[in-house]
């Protein structure tokens, strides 16, 4: 008989759903948009992963096997990366703003035999599908957002009709937790995008950022960052499922609305990347910007120049971190350890060196390149 690993996302969910079946893990806010919320217990993901794993299966998908998802951040997008992992397939995010010639480019490359999709971009992928010859089938997610009727495009199906079928459980079918479960592609900034192909056991270990981080199991993390990237997926969904953590995702980020969002449910730790900080700290100031429950940012790239101001301004604490999904690495820095500016230390079991283009070590304060290897070589 299979044993299960909580190595493999669909066995940590399914472990979850037998321990905390009852527990409300995620919440897509429609707050910010003037909706209802889109809950999601651990016996919710758990039975509707099985009921989409049950229809890829019958799709022809097999380990190994790949399909993308391309949508803004809603509940059918875990749960389709959950089925991906029952099935042994491969899922491919895709950034919803993607079209044209890049977006073929990814499904083609991939070699995606489908694709759960979001009604609105459904236009994008339709201006595309000639060019997909391998794409097989279409399934897409209605929204409460301006799109087409999916049932009046030729071949595609609507994912609420699959869930709407009773739950039955499919059995998992990896036992490797280093199979691989989903390829994301890179920003393509210099060429054309390349695949990265991230694990299952990538994946679930990404939970241990809330040990490194000091996510509290009373925590509420919150994230405005799209799914389709490697920060919403490793900073906040990962250690939300892993280590049953409350978590709460907006459909997107809007700065305006950060703070109005975290007080209305009570977040407690939110990522930031790039120019987000100098974006929410150029909105104009509030007498209630300290108002909030917020203790710790999760940072990737805080300019000095704010950084002290961010936190007493907003009553919070920055934690800073450096990370790359293609191998980079990772390294942060806690509060009030080490100097403003800095990523910090590597995370234990990572060596990271600054070297030069002949492979040496570069004294402080000069350029180099940034390395990382495995400590143990």
């Amino acid at each position: 008989m299979r044993e299960p690993n909580d190595l493999i996302l669909a066995d940590a969910i399914r472990t979850r759903a037998e321990e905390q079946p009852d527990f409300d893990v995620l919440t897509f806010e429609g707050f910010s948009r003037g909706a209802p919320d889109e809950v999601r217990t651990y016996a919710d993901l758990a039975a509707n992963s099985n009921r989409i794993a049950a229809r890829l299966i019958e799709k022809g998908i097999q380990p190994g096997d790949r399909f993308a998802i391309m949508m803004r951040n809603h509940p059918e997008f875990v749960e389709a990366m959950i089925a991906a992992s029952i099935t042994g397939g491969i899922f491919v995010p895709i950034d919803p703003r993607t079209r044209g010639e890049k977006l073929a480019y990814m499904l083609r490359k991939s070699g995606c035999a489908g694709i759960v999709i979001a009604d609105y971009c459904l236009p994008q992928l339709e201006e595309v599908r000639g060019e997909l010859p391998d794409l097989r089938w279409v399934v897409a997610v209605e929204t409460d957002e301006e799109a087409p009727d999916p049932r009046s495009i030729a071949g595609v199906e609507v994912l609420g009709e699959w869930l709407a079928e009773p739950a039955e459980t499919v059995d998992v079918r990896i036992d490797d937790p280093e199979k691989p479960l989903q390829i994301m592609f890179t920003s393509g900034t210099t060429g054309d995008p390349k695949g990265i192909v991230g694990s299952n056991a990538r994946f679930c270990l990404a939970k241990m950022l809330a040990t490194l981080f000091e996510y509290r199991s009373d925590d509420k993390l919150y994230s405005g960052l799209s799914l389709t990237h490697g920060n919403a997926q490793a900073v906040t969904l990962a250690p939300a499922l892993g280590m049953a953590i409350r978590a709460v995702f907006s459909r997107r980020f809007t700065k305006s609305k950060l703070w109005d969002v975290c007080r209305r449910y009570g977040c407690t730790v939110f990522s930031l990347v790039g120019g987000m900080a100098t974006a929410i700290y150029s909105e104009p100031e509030r007498p209630d910007d300290a108002d909030n429950p917020v203790r710790l940012v999760t940072s990737g790239g805080m300019p000095p120049a704010i950084w002290e101001a961010f936190e007493r301004r907003f009553g919070v604490q920055i934690l800073e971190f450096y990370g790359a999904m293609d191998g980079g690495g990772m390294a942060y820095k806690p509060p009030g350890v080490g100097p403003v500016g800095s990523f910090g230390k590597p995370m234990p079991g990572i060596e990271m060196k600054i070297l030069d283009e002949e492979g040496n070590e570069c004294p402080p304060g000069v350029v180099g390149e940034i390395c990382v290897r495995p400590a143990t070589g």
